[in-house]
């Protein structure tokens, strides 16, 4: 348990919050699915 308690208070300190928190959940949703289109459907890409 004090693993966890731990590792909550390093998240909370270098984590991203707020609009930050938003621009890295975007911009690592579309490289998700930008390498899974570059892998499965290659062709499909511009």
């Amino acid at each position: 348990m004090w693993a966890a308690k731990l590792i909550r208070i390093i998240v909370e300190k270098i984590a991203p919050k707020g609009l930050e928190y938003a621009r890295f959940s975007i911009d690592s949703h579309f490289t998700r699915n930008y390498l899974y289109m570059k892998r499965n459907y290659p062709r499909k890409l511009p």
